[in-house]
């Protein structure tokens, strides 16, 4: 097989090509991939065409499903750290834990140390938020034996009281590690001191990067983009609705510094807009031309419920506007937030510095007494990579992947189980799963798995 290029690879990247074809406007710039999309980890991507299947492995550790296990020794003491999972969603509990290890000549030793024998700190990677730690100044001991590990699992410490790191008073009282959307390094520090406070001082420090991603149940659907200054996300409550229900997209825009900073702007400040993925209704809102500003900062964000507006020759009459209500009819939807901004650049307000921030969502409206029909698949091209489907139940328990769902439900369902069966080691480990009627486009198709 050697010269061959990447199947899936190929494929991945003309789909990618097609999914920002459909851009909201030609004027602006193509929008990121959401935290789901982009994640940065081997795939276990499957292809699912008339005869056969391509099937690609995960690899472990960043991406995989883990354990992530770091570690690092002087000679006299070996730090570890094991994190279960490489990969987790908001609100799951994490629990690093480690454990350090007596080297020496001797049959024990003992330690001295601050109040707490190790010190944890959290790091947003590419972020600010951050779990500092620390420990007080008392001089305490701990007798090691050789070869048994001192067990330690992850505890908070730090300061509750700078927005800016992201974390309040009631995380820091909860003694479980939960953390939002995002990448993050967790670390642990040893300082050890032989023979009393002051003594000869063993240093060492090991971390984990972990990411935590968006569910990928039904929801919420989070989009989150940065610029070095502001942190502009929007997010629907659910992905999957009924035509009745009332959707309710949120964007919200925070300084990433958490210190209060004044943008300028048109009215309102965050302009909507909806687009049917693979259609031609769509609404594309507008804001009035004026100057006005609003101050944000980390503890008090702007905070913009959906609203409507545009015009009414794009697919949705007048009823439909004068409804505060976002309802959509059946179909598969891409919801966008919008942020034009200035902020002063020393002697201009309006015109100064620009913002220019979008986040996008895609969501699906069915009829709950409709069933998918798999004569009448949806083509793979319109797929929006943005949205996985809900995770299959399998024969080893429920699928963790993000899975990007190109077919009716039922057939997803029933191809992944088929994959399963044989390579269930490959498909539990993956943290991304593509399933379409399609060979990859120039390519040969994989006839491996007939």
């Amino acid at each position: 097989m050697t010269g061959r290029p990447d199947q899936i690879e190929a494929w991945r990247e003309v789909s990618a090509s097609a999914a920002r074809s459909t851009g909201y406007r030609s004027d602006r710039p193509a929008r990121r991939w959401s935290g789901l999309a982009s994640i940065g980890a081997m795939i276990v991507a499957l292809a699912i065409v008339i005869a056969g299947l391509a099937l690609r492995p995960a690899a472990s550790g960043i991406g995989g499903t883990g354990p992530v296990t770091a570690t690092t020794d002087d000679g006299m003491f070996r730090l570890e750290l094991t994190t279960p999972h490489a990969t987790y969603r908001p609100g799951e509990a994490i629990a690093p834990v480690a454990r350090v290890t007596y080297l020496g000549p001797d049959p024990a030793v003992t330690v001295s140390h601050s109040h707490s024998q190790l010190v944890f700190q959290i790091q947003e990677v590419g972020g600010v938020r951050a779990m500092d730690g620390g420990s007080r100044s008392s001089c305490e001991s701990t007798n090691l034996v050789k070869g048994e590990p001192l067990v330690v699992p992850f505890g908070k410490s730090g300061s509750p009281d700078d927005p800016a790191k992201g974390f309040d008073l009631a995380w820091y009282r909860d003694p479980t590690l939960t953390l939002p959307v995002g990448t993050w390094r967790i670390s642990v520090n040893v300082d050890f001191s032989i023979g009393g406070c002051g003594g000869g001082s063993h240093v060492l420090r090991v971390s984990d990067v972990v990411k935590v991603v968006a569910t990928t149940g039904d929801g919420p659907v989070v989009d989150r983009v940065e610029d070095g200054m502001f942190r502009f996300e929007l997010t629907t409550p659910h992905r999957t609705y009924a035509p009745t229900d009332a959707i309710e997209p949120v964007a919200t825009l925070t300084s990433i510094g958490g210190s209060a900073i004044g943008i300028w702007h048109g009215d309102p400040a965050i302009v909507f807009d909806v687009e049917e993925v693979g259609g031609t209704r769509s609404m594309h809102g507008f804001a009035d031309a004026i100057c006005q500003s609003t101050e944000v900062s980390g503890a008090a964000p702007l905070i913009a419920p959906f609203q409507k507006s545009g015009s009414t020759d794009e697919g949705f009459d007048a009823a439909w506007f004068q409804d505060p209500t976002l309802r959509l009819p059946v179909g598969t939807w891409r919801i966008g937030a919008h942020l034009i901004a200035d902020t002063t650049d020393g002697t201009t307000d309006c015109g100064g510095i620009r913002h220019d921030l979008t986040a996008t969502v895609t969501i699906r409206v069915v009829d709950p007494g409709a069933s998918p029909r798999r004569s009448d698949p949806a083509p793979f091209a319109t797929a929006d990579p943005t949205v996985p489907s809900p995770p299959t139940p399998g024969p080893g328990g429920p699928i963790h992947a993000a899975v990007i769902c190109g077919l009716g439900p039922d057939s997803c369902d029933t191809a992944i189980a088929l994959v399963r069966r044989e390579h269930p080691t490959e498909v539990d480990a993956a943290i991304e799963i593509v399933v379409a009627d399609t060979c990859p486009p120039q390519t040969a198709c994989d006839r491996t798995y007939p």
